[in-house]
């Protein structure tokens, strides 16, 4: 929107010291800042803090106006990143808070250094004319001794106007009417109410003025435009055109060009003076084609069947116009056109049924136009979180989301212990061809299960890409948990090296591009270009072969492998998702043991064997048995966490070599035994954090 009127929302804390020298200093501004909201406009506070060496934690309570002020989010920013990235901390909202304030606690969990960072977005809705307050109640300082200090700080102010209605917007531009090939008889000029409320546009104005031109022509409006409403104002008709518009809500004779021009939303019927007029009646300016005034930049140019449309159907307002609006086919929409409130809703499923669950931040039944949301996926006993599909992708989590339009989400979870443990998870055909170092063809096997699992009478056989008969190498022998089970199959007449000491061996020329690999729990031979049954442990379809898990994976050659994902953790039962190609690198039974990164477990009085994903028990009685594992050797931390985000226990602290490692937490806290309520075993090691959630029941 075009605004012009000036609002500071501002809130200083300086003068705390935790060392010499040492300055700590927060503030809280309205986003974008400078800006002047009305009523039914939405708007962002953002509470900052500066550099700080030694700030182990705080609370934050700011009270705020709840007159003139709806509070309708709070997300969490970027809290405190460090350049190391060695600065972590989360925010807990306070259960005990008391209507009508901002109250969070936080607490910096490792680390020493940090830079500043936003610790909170709050949406607010402007709901009434006037000075809004949103007053510093308390910001409790404490540094890694958990000693206090309360620093002196400031109130902040929301000037909020009634006179103006941001909300009001000019959606459509349209000035080919009646000229050679238009279809509508009229130029146009689209409103659209995108606020709560609905709004009186009695005595205001749509003003037009040429690309260049100081000369404004107006086009006087009357009548209420509801909340989610539109708002046609027809203007001159032309020669041509076939189809008149809509019933206009308002009548007006001038005639726009086409290809460039300015067009005003104004709160009065006073004509606009200058090229490029700035005026707090000024509600909305659209410079179209090559307009020397606009918000920002002009839409590009029109034509006489083409319009410039404000997206999402009239929701998007970020003041430029070269960003706002895209250029199509008129749709002149009217006071009797469905109503559009620019809301969205979010849709999130969970795949398996029972796989975990997914924790919405805020939750809200539905979001408006560019609102900020945070998804978390907690798996279920048993499972670990694969990745997001659906409208997001990826595997990050927790996921931010901008809310650009009504979504639907899957969170994807898949079980620790599939119940074919053993895998392929490599396969090679190029061993021995041009080009080619290894002298062999090999398929590698990963147990990705924690018992050692007997191979003897399995076999692997292979299949051209569309044949139907197979060729089997027998397996013998045990592979280890985690670890891997070399198979090496025929040679060609090329490479150089020898593959590593097999664990089996074969005479099966495999293709090097594509083909069909399964490994079977006996020595039967498979027949059928697609064959299935309960002897078939895994299957792999690679390059464009007829038969898969899913689909085939990508097409290899003389120098590249399929290989799965995380060095064999990765199984959801789609060859394409699961594999990625790589040059190849086999490795036997005498290779590093593997251990997947999803690995880590919470459990009470568990056997020391024991590993898995999940909160459990829940709740736990006393002593808790933790087991965790690591892929590599490194600095690990185990901690407890009560819900204020304060280190109640710290379990491990240590240089550890990679493996399955188990720690025991007595349920003690500094001040005696642990009370009954929630607490968080948080794992971090350098580059991962791993967090679960316990609950003490005495």
């Amino acid at each position: 929107m075009w605004r012009s009127l000036p609002c500071v929302l501002s809130l200083a804390l300086t003068g705390l010291a935790f060392a010499p020298n040492a300055v700590h200093a927060a503030t809280v501004s309205i986003d974008p800042p400078d800006t002047t909201v009305a009523v039914g406009d939405e708007f962002v506070v953002r509470i900052v803090t500066d550099t700080e060496p030694d700030l182990k934690g705080f609370e934050l309570i700011f009270p705020y106006d709840p007159t003139r002020l709806l509070l309708l989010s709070v997300v969490e920013g970027d809290v405190l990143t460090s350049p190391g990235g060695a600065y972590v901390a989360f925010l807990i909202p306070d259960i005990a808070a008391p209507a009508d304030t901002l109250w969070y606690d936080a607490a910096m969990l490792e680390g020493t250094s940090q830079g500043p960072g936003i610790l909170l977005f709050a949406r607010f809705k402007a709901l009434a004319p006037g000075d809004a307050a949103i007053s510093c109640g308390s910001v409790d300082f404490r540094d890694s001794n958990n000693q206090q200090t309360t620093p002196a700080c400031a109130s902040g102010v929301v000037h909020i106007g009634s006179g103006a209605a941001p909300s009001m917007k000019i959606s459509q531009v349209y000035g080919g009417g009646g000229n050679s090939g238009a279809t509508y008889t009229n130029d146009f000029i689209e409103l659209f109410n995108g606020g709560g409320s609905a709004v009186d546009v009695t005595g205001w104005s749509v003003q037009y003025g040429s690309s260049g031109g100081s000369t404004w022509l107006t086009t006087t409006l009357s009548g209420v435009v509801p909340a989610g409403g539109y708002y046609l104002v027809q203007e001159a008709q032309g020669a041509g055109g076939t189809v008149s518009l809509p019933t206009p809500d308002a009548t007006g004779s001038i005639a726009m060009s086409a290809t460039a021009g300015k067009v005003a939303l104004v709160s009065n019927s006073a004509a606009l003076s200058g090229s490029c007029p700035s005026s707090a009646s000024i509600l909305d300016l659209v410079g179209y084609g090559s307009a020397n005034c606009s918000e920002t930049s002009p839409t590009a140019g029109l034509s006489n069947s083409t319009a410039a449309l404000r997206h999402f159907d009239g929701c998007e307002d970020t003041n430029d116009n070269s960003a706002n609006f895209s250029v199509g086919a008129p749709t002149p929409r009217n006071s009797g056109s469905p109503l559009n409130p620019c809301q969205y809703t979010l849709d999130v499923t969970v795949d398996p049924v029972g796989g975990g669950t997914v924790m919405k931040s805020p939750d809200q039944a539905t979001y408006s136009l560019g609102s900020n949301v945070q998804l978390t996926a907690d798996p279920a006993p048993g499972y670990f979180f694969l990745r997001w599909s659906g409208d997001a992708t990826g595997s990050v989590n927790p996921l931010d989301l901008v809310m650009d339009g009504d979504k639907i989400i899957v969170a994807e979870f898949t079980t620790n212990l599939a119940p074919h443990p053993i895998v392929i998870s490599q396969v090679y055909g190029g061993g021995g061809n041009s080009g080619a170092t290894l002298k062999n063809d090999y398929i590698e096997l990963f147990n990705r299960s924690l018992d050692p699992i007997d191979l003897t009478g399995w076999s692997l056989q292979y299949a051209s890409t569309s044949g139907t008969t197979w060729f089997s190498t027998t397996l013998v022998g045990t592979i280890q948990p985690l670890h891997y089970y070399l198979v090496q199959e025929a040679p060609g007449a090329g490479g150089t090296d020898d593959l590593p000491t097999p664990d089996a061996i074969g005479g099966v020329a495999m293709s090097a591009i594509s083909g069909k690999v399964a490994l079977v729990n006996t020595s039967a031979i498979l027949s059928g270009g697609c064959p299935t049954g309960a002897s078939i442990e895994d299957f792999v379809g690679y390059g464009p072969a007829d038969c898969s898990e899913g689909s085939p994976t990508a097409d290899l050659n003389n120098l590249s492998a399929a290989h799965r994902k995380e060095g064999g953790c990765v199984d959801t039962d789609d060859n394409l998702f699961d594999f990625e190609t790589l040059s190849p690198a086999p490795r036997n039974s005498s290779s590093p043991q593997n251990i997947c990164n999803y690995w880590l477990g919470v459990e009470s009085e568990a056997p020391a064997s024991a590993l898995s994903l999940g909160v459990i028990p829940n709740p736990t009685h006393g002593s808790l048995r933790v087991h965790f594992a690591l892929s590599r050797a490194a600095r690990a931390q185990l901690r407890v966490f009560d819900l204020q985000g304060r280190v109640v226990a710290t379990i491990a602290d240590a240089d550890l070599a990679a493996g399955a490692h188990e720690a025991v937490w007595n349920g003690m806290t500094p001040s005696g035994p642990a009370r009954s309520g929630i607490y968080f075993v948080r794992l971090q090691v350098p580059g991962m954090i791993v967090k679960r959630t316990v609950v003490m029941a005495r």
